[in-house]
């Protein structure tokens, strides 16, 4: 994504739109297949969708390890890192 107005594009972008700037390579046929199965099985109707449901899973997955974190550290050493 390199603009706000690609947000409301109504469809996946191609594969070959598709290019990691961090690892200087194309995206895999299967993250690509990945991406494809997300968009239809959350029924995405705009890359805004698909970016806010990335997000929330990001946030949603980085909290759980923050709770679980926290746990390990107060069982463990009595101490509540929070």
């Amino acid at each position: 994504m390199d603009g706000f107005d690609k947000l409301g594009e109504a469809s996946l972008p191609p594969k070959s739109k598709f290019f990691s700037k961090l690892n200087n390579e194309d995206i895999s046929d299967m993250d690509y297949k990945r991406a494809q199965n997300v968009w239809n099985t959350f029924n995405m109707q705009t890359m805004r969708d698909y970016r806010d449901l990335y997000l929330k899973t990001d946030v949603l997955l980085l909290a759980d390890m923050m709770e679980n974190f926290r746990g390990v550290c107060k069982a463990n050493y009595g101490l509540d890192p929070m």
